[in-house]
């Protein structure tokens, strides 16, 4: 109808789907030319979301980037992510992330504050960079940060695309200090085969198994079963997307050592989290 506008009285367009398509396609191809500006100018935030242990005291948060964009407002990086991607953005965004993410826990550990350790999201572009190490070993020396208290986290897809070379990249990441978890656990199809091959500290169940959980069901049978085998082989557990109690029940009497989710705290700018959770 808006076309029909455009061209003025006594016409008539017929809707069609490709015309939102049209619409969806211009939005996008402006928002990826903002993000150039953006990139420039630090548009961007970090919102730290708290993770717990079972008996709910915090044990260290998830940096999550956010976009300040000028005339849209807050941007979850849903909306930029895969734009930053496709422009080769995403490694000035990340580097920009773990510079902050290093910062911030510089800040915590001189103040004692119990947040850390602090666990940022590389994209698969980022992990297979070949200056992630040497850009993160400067970072850390720069802001002193404690061994253990920078996390990585890798989705499994990108863990499991070229897996030699996922796991010298994860040697030597863990040769700085940083500890290493999978993320979105049990989406990809060569979990169980290769896990025991990788040299990483947690497992990060995806939320899909989470959002239906309840007594009796099939993904409590799944979930026990990944449990087990995370903890046998040595590795802390951490239960994404908990957003009910009956959820956090089950999953603390299955052995799930670590939640994350609504139900226990939403993704917070820093000053909000500290005013939330830190006790002096």
């Amino acid at each position: 109808m808006m076309q029909s506008k455009e061209q003025g009285r006594n016409t008539y367009s017929v809707y069609s789907c490709s015309l939102d398509q049209q619409h969806h396609n211009r939005s996008q191809s402006k928002l990826i030319n903002d993000l150039y500006k953006a990139v420039e100018e630090q548009q961007f935030i970090l919102f730290y979301q708290p993770k717990f242990t079972a008996d709910y005291r915090i044990c260290g948060v998830e940096a999550l980037i956010r976009w300040k964009h000028p005339s849209l407002g807050l941007l979850a990086p849903s909306m930029f992510i895969g734009g930053a991607e496709q422009t080769g953005l995403i490694i000035r965004m990340g580097y920009w992330a773990l510079e902050q993410a290093c910062m911030q826990i510089q800040q915590w550990e001189q103040k004692n504050y119990a947040f850390c350790p602090v666990a940022v999201n590389l994209s698969a572009v980022q992990f297979e960079h070949k200056h992630l190490i040497g850009n993160l070993e400067k970072l850390i020396q720069k802001y002193h940060v404690k061994h253990g208290n920078l996390i990585i986290e890798i989705t499994e897809s990108t863990a499991m695309h070229h897996i030699d070379d996922s796991i010298q990249t994860f040697e030597k990441l863990r040769n700085l200090g940083i500890k290493l978890a999978i993320d979105d656990f049990g989406t990809g199809h060569s979990s169980f085969l290769y896990l025991k091959d990788l040299p990483v500290d947690e497992l990060k169940i995806d939320r899909e198994f989470i959002r239906n959980l309840c007594e009796g069901s099939k993904e409590q049978i799944i979930l026990e079963s990944i449990i087990h085998l995370a903890i046998r082989l040595g590795l802390v557990v951490t239960a994404e997307g908990v957003e009910t109690e009956q959820q956090a029940q089950i999953l603390k009497r299955l052995g799930c050592q670590q939640l994350q989710g609504y139900l226990l705290g939403m993704p917070l700018p820093v000053d909000r989290l500290e005013a939330n959770y830190h006790s002096p």
